[in-house]
C-alpha cells in the first residue's frame, strides 16, 4: 500500500512552467493537491489510467524483474481496476475482487464513508511526511522516445525518511510537452525486499469516453440468472458481506 500511496502522491502535474522555480518539492506538493481536488470535482466524467509497473527485487528474493500492466477506470460512484492477475471492482455498496491465479472471487461491503475519510487523511499524512523528508538532489533535461522533451528530478530521502519509508531516493521523469508524469522510479534501501519499483504512465485521460462504469459490479462475474459466467465456473466464490454486518 505504501508504494501505491507514493505513486498517487506524484501522479499528475498541471502547468507547463512548473519547473521555472527552484523549490521543486513544494511545487510537486502543491500540484498534487490541485490534482486531488480536480479528481473530486469531476463527478460526471470517467478517469482512465493505463500504466505499467516494473518491480526489481533484491538479489535474495528474485532472479529478474516482474512487469505488470494495469488499467483503472474511475467515476463518481464506481471504480474498476484490471490487471493480468487481478480485477477489483468497486461501487458505493460493494467491492468484488477476482484473483485469477488462485481462482477466487471475493465480494465484500464497500468501506463506510467515515472509513474512507480516515484513509484519505492517513494518505495525506504520508504524503506530507514524505515531502518534508525529501530534497532535490539533481535535475536533468533529457528526451523521451520520438525526441519528446522531458525533465528528470532526483529526490533524495533524508535519514529520518529512510527510516520511515525504507526508500533511499525517487526519480521522477516528466513529459514537458504535455506536463505530465511519465515515469516514477522508487529506489529502496539495501536489505529491503525491493530494490526498485518503477511505474510508467502510458495514458492518463480525465474525460475518457467509455460506458464500462455503467455495468454493475456483479455483472462482470455473474450472468442475469445470478450464476457464475462460464469463464469463472472453476472459481471459488466467497461472499463475506454478511460476516461483516455485525462487526
Amino acid at each position: 500500500m505504501l508504494r501505491i500511496s507514493i505513486i498517487c502522491l506524484i501522479f499528475k502535474l498541471f502547468c507547463s512552467d512548473i519547473f521555472c522555480q527552484p523549490d521543486y518539492v513544494q511545487q510537486i506538493r502543491d500540484l498534487y493537491k490541485s490534482f486531488e481536488k480536480k479528481i473530486q470535482t469531476q463527478n460526471n466524467k470517467v478517469l482512465y489510467v493505463n500504466y505499467t509497473v516494473e518491480i526489481v527485487m533484491n538479489e535474495n528474493h528474485s532472479d529478474g524483474p516482474i512487469v505488470s500492466s494495469f488499467e483503472l477506470y474511475a467515476g463518481k460512484d464506481r471504480s474498476y481496476f484490471f490487471g493480468k492477475d487481478i480485477a477489483v471492482l468497486q461501487s458505493h455498496n460493494e467491492v468484488m475482487s477476482i484473483i485469477h491465479k488462485d481462482r477466487m472471487i471475493f465480494l465484500n461491503n464497500a468501506l463506510p464513508e467515515n472509513m474512507k475519510q480516515d484513509n484519505i487523511r492517513h494518505l495525506g499524512f504520508l504524503q506530507d511526511t514524505l515531502f518534508q523528508l525529501t530534497s532535490v538532489e539533481s535535475v536533468e533535461k533529457l528526451n523521451l522516445q520520438n525526441g519528446i522533451p522531458a525533465i528528470s528530478i532526483k529526490l533524495k530521502t533524508s535519514d529520518s525518511g529512510q527510516k520511515i519509508f525504507k526508500i533511499s531516493s525517487m526519480d521522477i521523469t516528466v513529459n514537458e510537452k504535455i506536463s505530465e508524469i511519465f515515469r516514477v522510479d522508487i529506489h529502496y534501501l539495501p536489505g529491503s525486499k525491493y530494490s526498485r519499483v518503477s511505474t510508467i504512465f502510458r495514458q492518463i485521460n480525465y474525460d475518457f469516453q467509455s460506458d464500462i462504469l455503467e455495468n454493475d459490479v456483479l455483472s462482470f462475474a455473474f450472468d442475469t440468472n445470478g450464476q457464475l459466467k462460464d469463464e469463472y465456473k472453476n472459481y471459488k466464490y466467497v461472499d463475506i458481506r454478511k460476516k461483516n454486518i455485525n462487526k
